[in-house]
C-alpha cells in the first residue's frame, strides 16, 4: 500500500519537514515501493532492535525515487533495479550516473563519503564520537527498554571499531 503524505511526515519525519515538497516525497516513495517493493523502503528504517525515523531514512528513500524517476525510461532500468534491490554499491553509482546523464549534466566523478572520528585509541574515538552520533539516530522504540537501548547503543557503535581499528 502506497504511503501518503500524512504517514510519511507522521511516521518518518516524526511531524519534521524536509527541503522536498510533501508531493515530490510521496512520488519518490511511490516509484521506490512500485520498483524496488515496501520491503526496500521500510528497510532503509529498520535496524535489528526496531525502527529509526527522521529525515536521514526519509532522504535516502526520496533521493532513490528521484534518481529512478530520471532513469526510468532507459533501456536496461530492469536489470539495473535488480542490482539495487540486492543493494550492490556498484548499482547506486550507476543509477546515479545515468541520472545525471538523463537530466543533462556530465557523468559526476565516484566519491566515497564517510564521518571519521580520530583519537589516540580505538575505545577513545567510540567514547568521545559515539555520544553525538547516538543523540541524532535515536531508535523511535520508547526509551523505558533498557535492554534494547543498550543493544542500540552497542549495534550504533559497531561503525566506529571498525574506522577507528
Amino acid at each position: 500500500m502506497p504511503l501518503d503524505w500524512e504517514s510519511i511526515h507522521q511516521e518518518w519525519l516524526l511531524g519534521g519537514s524536509a527541503a522536498i515538497s510533501p508531493e515530490d516525497v510521496v512520488g519518490a516513495f511511490e516509484i521506490v515501493e512500485r520498483l524496488l517493493g515496501m520491503e526496500w523502503v521500510e528497510g532503509h528504517r529498520s535496524t535489528p532492535i526496531g525502527e529509526i525515523a527522521g529525515i536521514g531514512p526519509t532522504l535516502a528513500v526520496a533521493t532513490m525515487g528521484r534518481a529512478l524517476l530520471t532513469v526510468n525510461k532507459c533501456p536496461t532500468i530492469r536489470l539495473l533495479v535488480e542490482r539495487l534491490k540486492h543493494r550492490e554499491n556498484a548499482a547506486f553509482a550507476e543509477l546515479h550516473r545515468r541520472a545525471a546523464i538523463e537530466a543533462g549534466h556530465e557523468p559526476p566523478a565516484l566519491s566515497i563519503n564517510s564521518h571519521g572520528f580520530v583519537a589516540e585509541t580505538s575505545q577513545q574515538a567510540v567514547d568521545e564520537a559515539f555520544p553525538p552520533f547516538a543523540k541524532n539516530t535515536k531508535p523511535v522504540a520508547p526509551k523505558r527498554d533498557s535492554a534494547k537501548a543498550e543493544a542500540w547503543r552497542i549495534i550504533s557503535s559497531v561503525p566506529f571499531y571498525r574506522l577507528v581499528a
